[in-house]
């Protein structure tokens, strides 16, 4: 973890655009490691995120993912669908992955 802030805070970062942007709908979302990156920093497990543009779920997803609590907020009831959808499939793979359960397609 220390060796992890100190490349974070001192390096410049090398973080790869969203590619999953056609994949739910939106034109200007962030990385995941970007937002990881920032809770990370400046945010402890447990504390609330609040995303007032939350668009499709990116930094509450990872909120989740950290253990941090969360409230994002979004105009669009299409993009709080895609957000809330986003979650529920977190959750359930989390799930799996608790209970050592491998799920492949068909």
């Amino acid at each position: 973890m220390a060796e992890e802030f100190k490349e974070w805070v001192v390096a410049r970062w090398s973080i790869a655009p969203e590619r999953d942007m056609k994949k739910y709908g939106h034109p200007a979302m962030f990385p995941e490691k970007l937002v990881e990156r920032v809770l990370k920093l400046f945010s402890y497990q447990d504390d609330v995120i609040l995303d007032p543009f939350n668009g499709v779920g990116t930094t509450t997803t990872v909120a989740r993912r950290l253990n941090r609590r969360f409230i994002g907020i979004d105009i669009s009831e299409e993009y709080c669908k895609k957000a809330e959808d986003r979650l529920k499939n977190l959750t359930i793979n989390e799930t799996f992955k608790k209970l050592n359960i491998k799920v492949s397609k068909v």
